[in-house]
């Protein structure tokens, strides 16, 4: 399985969360909304972003963004050493 490291975690104006990656991602990461999850790559920021958050929490958008990228991606997020 391919890992990759989350290096920023931010709330966006719209409310949606966005977690950045150090490696810039790949183009194929753009394919993820075809899982109907709510979770999005957004190509210009580097990163997955949610819906914006009205029911859930930081914490389980969070938890489905890397449970999504996971099963639908096969790739394993995990948090960064330099992750601001």
């Amino acid at each position: 399985m391919e890992k990759e490291a989350i290096d920023r975690i931010e709330i966006l104006d719209n409310g949606e969360l966005f977690l950045g990656l150090e490696s810039g991602g790949s183009l194929a990461y753009q394919y993820i909304y075809r899982s109907a999850a709510g979770v999005y790559w957004d190509q210009e920021k580097k990163g997955f972003i949610s819906t914006p958050m009205k029911e859930w929490d930081v914490l389980k958008w969070f938890d489905q963004i890397v449970s999504t990228v996971k099963s639908e991606l096969g790739v394993e997020l995990s948090l960064g050493k330099s992750i601001s």
